[in-house]
This record gives structure tokens, C-alpha cells and sequence, in this order.
């Protein structure tokens, strides 16, 4: 049997709150021996380009997949700037999907359990630094919304605080509002306006608020913190890199995290027992500028990874070698690279060539939808049935081709996933797509308690994959255009020569039979009934030619009313010549047009190397007209 598999579902993995929350979830799904799987999309679920953010948040449709045993959902990752949209596509999916327990961190989630962090000690430790510190008395608090849970659980800090230090706590200087920079900023308006007496302090429940807060007073000419002290919540590295910085508190999110996954074990795994939670407390105040402290430097530096940009490298140096930034990911010009290619398989293989960016891992998969290289073919919800694996780096499963890449079911979520390996791992799976249109999938495999995420580096890499693929998208529409006949779909003379050019590649002394079928009265319809009707019978015609096309044929319109089949096997040519010529008959009389249908058709055998392709077109060319000429005398 093997390891039972958890799933996390977030957003924007690089996020400093989703990376605690995957610190926790992994270290406590190792403890236990389970799999996690990462379904998350690259950006937040505010992003301004509404198309793009269709095409990443697709991914959470595999959630349905019965592979998976528990679930554990970053709703508040989720439903940034309550956009809940997102939250509740998820819900309808959790309706379709199977039965199996699921666990929501810090937000309710429809009817499903809860673990919530608990604020209430790190409220009570900002507020008594703002009075005991800095000797503020009247302070505002800005709260989350009144009808959720974790604003409660702050308040509540804020409040024994506040009575700890014989503060009467002023009901009219507690705001409810988002947790976002808008509620900030209308409070900073109001502020200004003297619609709200300006405190000596603000305490904030998220550094959200206090960014928009801060940044807004500015505007007004009110000074942070010369004017009025602020505080934020969250360790963000949006409140590092603010002017000025926020003091803020890191949460013990990893430990809720934690606990999450306990509650789905308890569920999935009771014959387990329950597992300490062994993660170190990081719980502990940031001061910094906004409420007249000075940084703590080394807390802000921990915000910003120095290796993402370096200059120089010394490539002599094995770990410069190893070490992969965005500095190593743009001197590799790996998007001029991968977009030369001209077919799909030269792409996966331009893409095969750039994985050493993604070190460190131990497998990576891409998986694309069949037709994914069709043109015409858009999927904007969901993935089909049966999903396509094209790149696989596992050493004993290796693949590296569109062509002969290995079909499965996308209820399995990816071959060999579960394999029986002597540690749990975490495999990662982000979309990958074009604006809307849902291509596939990527599987990233790493260990546990491997450090490296979803990082920019994966974020941009991604974004190159998906650029390189849709152009081999548009490849395939401007070969369709210069090798397809618009009006009946079939191929023009260029496709038909570019086809026979890949048999001639393959085939050698095949036997070949040739059909020149050129349509009777077409200039007679277009005059007397318009060139629409033209269009219809010329469209009748290819029709049902098609329909007698089998393997190793093509069928391709050659000139307004001339019409091309070419058979690369051992055929019986007349045989084949009747049924052409009854399909055309067929064709006609369920046509009910007040003109005939009809075709003359001349066809020529012989075989590759000893007779050219072109002869005996030339060949059946002088035998059609013959037929044609044999019909016009019977009929006069």
C-alpha cells in the first residue's frame, strides 16, 4: 500500500505567510511518513490580469482526484482582498469531489473544520511595547472583519493589553474593515479629514492595513512616526521594505499548519497515533521604524534572499554552480533558446535541456493535454480525461517527447506517483497555460524537508515554458494556413508535397496509387446558381472523399475544382476508384440540388523510387481527363 498523500492548496507559494504555513505542513507530514502534494497557482488571487489568473487558478480542478486522502487549504492565501470567488469554485469542487476530510487554516471554509492561529498573546505583546515603550494612552485599534473569527482573537490581545496596563480600552477606536492596504488607506482618510481624531497610535491586525495606513497619512502630510505611531502583523516583506517600516510580529503560523495536519491524520492514519509538533517558536516582535524604534536589520535581511541577484559569479566555485538565482536563470537566455524550436518535440526538448534551473529536485514532469498543440483546440475550464506526461527527468521512467509521450488518467494525477519511495516527498503541481487556455500541468519533486519552494526563479521559468509552447501553437496555425485549403480543410499541393516528402523520408520501394478527381460543372453552377452554391458542392465533393480516406492516404485540393489522393499501400486501384466515385453519388443524393454533383476520376499504381510521384499524377491526370471526356461524349 502506499504513503497516504495530503494535499495543500494555496496561492502564490512564494508569499512569506504560505512559505510558514508549507514549513509547518511539511515538517509535520514527514513526522507522520505522508506525501504532500502542493496544488497552488504562481500568483495572487487579486492579480490585475483577470484571463491570466482563469489560467492559473485551473489547477485546483485536479483536487478531485481520489488519490488524494486529506485536504488542507490556505483560505486565507485564497481569498486575498475578499476576492472569495476563488474560495467558492473550490467549494463546488469539493461538492464533486470524494468524500475525505479537510482542514481549513485561519478562515472558515464552508462547513469544514477549522484551525485557527492564536493571536491573542502576540496583540497583547505589540500593544504593551506601543504603551510601555513608547508611552502611548489613546490607540486605535483596526480590526478585521466583525463577523470572522481571527479578528476576535487579536481584539482580544488588544484588550487585556490595554486593562493590563489600567487603560481603559475606548469602543469608539476600534475599526472593523478587510485586511487589506484599502481599509488602511480609508482610515487614513478620515484621519486627515478630522472624521476620526488622529491617536498616538495605531495597531493593525495585518501589515497590509498598516502599509496602506502609513503610506496614505503620508499623503496627507501626516508623519509616521513623528505624528502617530504604527503596527502591523505578519512579518511580511512588503512591511521590511516599506518607507518607513513597519513594526510588525511574526506568527506562529507554521504550528497551526502543524496542527492542521494532525487533524487529518487523526482521520486518515489513527492507527498512528498522535505526533508532537517539534517545529522551534519564532514567535516574536519586529521593531522597526514606524513606531519610532530603529530596524532590527538582521529580521528584514531574512525578508530578501541577497542570492536572488549576484554579480560576477564565480562559476569556478561548485557552489556558485549549484547555486540557482534569477541572475544564473537570466544569463542563460533560456526563453531565446527554447522558442527556436520548430516542432513540439524539439520544444520539449529545448525545455528538457533548461531543468538544471530548477535545482535542487528529483523528478520533474510536465504533463500537456492531448491536442494542446492544436490551434483551434482551447480548454479555459478544467483538464480532459486523459492527460498526456511528454516530460519525465526519473531516471528509470525517462520521457522527452510530444510524440510518443505516455497517456494517463488524469484522476491519477501523474505516473508513478506513488512509488514506494523510502521517504516522503512533496510534489508541487502548478499550471501551466496561455492567458485562459489550460495546457497541462507541471510536477515539481522534491524531499520534505528540502528548504528551496515554488521560488521566482520556478515562477519566471514557468512563464517561459508556457511562452514556448504557445508559439509552437502558432507555428501550427501558420502552417496550417500556408499548408490548408480554407473553404474544405483538406491540404492544399504545399501540405500534400510536405506530407509525401515525410513518407518518401520513411518508405522505400512502397507500393503507391494515385487519384487525380477533378469536379464536373463547376463553372456551370457558379453561373447559374452563385458561387455559394459552388462553395457547397465543391465542400460535398471533399466530403465525401473524406469519408473513403484510411491510413497511410491523403486527401488534398489541388486547384478550384481539382481534387488529389494518394495511397501509399497495396490497393486495389479500380476498387478504390469505385468507391470514390460512389461516395461522390451517394454525396449528391442527399444533396437535393437543382444541378448535378459529380466528379471524373483517373488514378496510376507503381512504386516509390522506380516511379515519381509526379509522373504518375501526370499519369492518372491524363487518365481523368479521359473519363472526362468519355462522360461528355455518353451524355451529348
Amino acid at each position: 500500500m502506499g504513503r497516504k498523500k495530503i494535499a495543500f492548496i494555496t496561492s502564490n507559494p512564494n508569499s512569506i505567510y504560505a512559505r510558514r504555513l508549507v514549513n509547518g505542513v511539511f515538517s509535520q507530514s514527514r513526522a507522520y511518513g505522508f506525501d504532500v502534494l502542493v496544488f497552488t497557482s504562481m500568483v495572487q488571487v487579486c492579480h490585475f490580469l483577470k484571463d491570466y489568473l482563469e489560467g492559473e487558478i485551473n489547477i485546483y480542478e485536479l483536487i478531485r482526484s481520489p488519490e488524494i486522502d486529506g485536504i488542507i487549504i490556505d483560505t486565507v492565501s485564497l481569498t486575498e482582498d475578499h476576492i472569495y470567488t476563488i474560495r467558492d469554485r473550490l467549494l463546488d469542487i469539493m461538492e464533486d469531489a470524494p468524500d475525505r476530510p479537510v482542514v481549513s487554516i485561519d478562515m472558515n471554509f464552508g462547513e469544514y473544520d477549522t484551525v485557527l492561529t492564536n493571536d491573542t498573546a502576540a496583540f497583547e505583546q505589540i500593544t504593551k511595547h506601543i504603551i510601555q515603550k513608547h508611552g502611548c494612552r489613546d490607540i486605535c485599534f483596526l480590526s478585521g472583519p466583525k463577523e470572522d473569527d481571527i479578528p476576535s482573537k487579536r481584539l482580544e490581545g488588544f484588550r487585556r493589553a490595554m486593562e493590563d496596563c489600567g487603560l481603559t480600552v475606548n469602543e469608539d477606536r476600534i475599526f472593523h474593515g478587510v485586511y487589506w492596504y484599502s481599509f488602511g488607506e480609508e482610515i487614513a482618510d478620515k484621519a486627515a479629514s478630522g472624521e476620526i481624531p488622529l491617536p498616538e497610535a495605531f495597531v493593525c491586525s495585518t501589515d497590509f492595513i498598516a502599509i496602506g495606513l502609513a503610506n496614505r497619512l503620508r499623503k496627507h502630510g501626516i508623519r509616521v512616526p513623528e505624528d502617530v505611531l504604527v503596527t502591523g502583523y505578519d512579518a511580511s516583506a512588503e512591511a521590511a521594505f516599506n518607507d518607513p517600516t513597519i513594526t510588525t510580529f511574526i506568527p506562529m503560523s507554521a504550528h497551526t499548519a502543524a496542527e492542521a495536519v494532525n487533524m487529518i491524520a487523526a482521520r486518515i492514519a489513527p492507527e498512528l497515533g498522535q505526533r508532537p509538533v517539534e517545529l522551534s517558536s519564532s514567535e516574536n516582535l519586529i521593531t522597526c521604524r514606524s513606531c519610532g524604534c530603529e530596524d532590527k536589520k538582521d529580521e528584514i535581511l531574512n525578508q530578501f534572499d541577497l542570492s536572488l541577484i549576484k554579480r560576477n559569479p564565480n562559476f569556478g566555485d561548485e557552489d556558485v554552480r549549484e547555486k540557482i538565482d534569477l541572475n544564473r536563470l537570466l544569463d542563460s537566455y533560456m526563453l531565446e533558446q527554447i522558442d527556436i524550436a520548430e516542432t513540439s518535440d524539439q520544444c520539449i526538448g529545448n525545455i528538457y535541456d533548461y531543468t538544471y534551473l530548477l535545482k535542487p529536485y528529483e523528478r520533474f514532469c510536465l504533463c500537456l493535454r492531448e491536442d494542446w498543440g492544436d490551434h483551434e483546440s482551447v480548454v479555459e475550464n478544467g483538464y480532459p480525461d486523459r492527460m498526456k506526461l511528454v516530460l519525465d527527468t526519473q531516471k528509470d521512467g525517462f520521457v522527452c517527447s510530444d510524440t510518443n509521450g505516455m497517456l494517463f488518467d488524469t484522476a491519477a494525477l501523474l505516473k508513478g506517483i506513488d512509488n514506494n519511495s523510502d521517504e516522503p516527498a512533496v510534489y508541487y503541481f502548478a499550471p501551466v497555460h496561455y492567458i485562459k487556455n489550460a495546457l497541462g500541468y507541471a510536477v515539481l519533486k522534491r524531499q520534505l524537508d528540502d528548504k528551496k519552494g515554488l521560488d521566482e526563479v520556478f515562477s519566471l521559468w514557468l512563464r517561459n515554458i508556457e511562452t514556448s509552447l504557445e508559439m509552437i501553437r502558432v507555428r501550427n496555425r501558420l502552417m496550417s494556413f500556408s499548408e490548408k485549403d480554407p473553404l474544405t480543410g483538406l491540404y492544399n499541393r504545399r501540405g500534400m508535397e510536405s506530407w509525401i516528402n515525410d513518407r518518401l523520408k520513411a518508405e522505400e520501394n512502397a507500393a503507391v496509387a494515385v487519384y487525380m478527381i477533378d469536379m464536373d460543372g463547376l463553372k456551370f453552377i457558379n453561373d447559374n446558381f452563385g458561387h455559394r452554391e459552388g462553395d457547397f458542392a465543391i465542400k460535398a465533393i471533399s466530403s465525401a472523399l473524406q469519408s473513403t480516406e484510411r491510413e497511410n492516404e491523403v486527401l488534398a485540393r489541388i486547384g478550384g475544382d481539382e481534387f488529389c489522393m494518394i495511397s501509399f499501400s497495396e490497393t486495389d486501384a479500380e476498387k478504390k476508384s469505385k468507391q470514390l466515385s460512389s461516395a461522390i453519388e451517394r454525396a449528391e443524393s442527399v444533396a437535393h440540388k437543382p444541378y448535378p454533383i459529380s466528379a471524373s476520376i483517373g488514378c496510376a499504381n507503381g512504386r516509390l523510387g522506380a516511379d515519381p510521384i509526379d509522373k504518375l499524377m501526370s499519369r492518372a491526370d491524363k487518365e481523368m481527363y479521359l473519363v472526362k471526356k468519355q462522360r461528355k461524349k455518353n451524355r451529348s
